[in-house]
């Protein structure tokens, strides 16, 4: 993943784990068996990131639109089967509104392109769960700057009349001159 893949899902991160208490955790770390009390849960990944030439991939630095794949992954559990879908869309139409309507989240994009979301109700014993997950794509670029290690300023040229003694003035000329980060 590139930096700016993983910027985009910390961004997410921090703008969903204010939630008012939707989400009792927000990780992106897979967790494998949540106790109770961690649920209702949602866990963000950086999925797949595709990147594609922008423009003449032959010409300048290396530059790309990068396609990026996040996965919101969503668990709640209920007493009854009846009882999962309900808490599971409502928190799923949080997120999806919470991002799509920032600001401060839109800024690391520069757009989503599309997504999809599907949902499961699994039992365990007695107890039901119900898991959604959406996928969204979300695009950005890239620029890739050469390093160069005799990078080129310029050329200051110092110049007297020919003949004449160093009480002579100089004729001072920089040329190509680029100013230094």
């Amino acid at each position: 993943m590139t930096p700016e893949a993983i910027e985009i899902r910390d961004a997410a991160v921090a703008l969903l784990a204010d939630n008012g208490g939707l989400f009792k955790l927000v990780s992106i770390v897979p967790v494998d068996v949540e106790p109770d009390d961690q649920l209702p849960s949602l866990m963000v990944m950086a999925w797949r990131e595709q990147a594609k030439a922008d423009g003449d991939a032959f010409s300048g630095e290396p530059h790309f639109v990068n396609d990026l794949t996040l996965v919101f992954a969503f668990k709640v559990k209920a007493n009854a089967r009846e009882a999962t879908a309900a808490p599971l869309y409502k928190r799923m139409r949080w997120v999806l509104n919470k991002l799509l309507t920032s600001p401060a989240w839109l800024a690391h994009i520069e757009g989503v392109t599309s997504y999809s979301s599907s949902v499961s109700i699994p039992r365990d014993g007695e107890t039901w769960f119900a898991q959604g997950t959406i996928e969204m794509q979300v695009q950005f670029s890239t620029r890739w700057e050469p390093v160069v290690p005799d990078d080129y300023l310029g050329t200051d040229l110092v110049a007297r009349p020919f003949g004449h003694d160093a009480n002579t003035p100089e004729i001072r000329v920089t040329l190509d001159q680029v100013q230094p980060d």
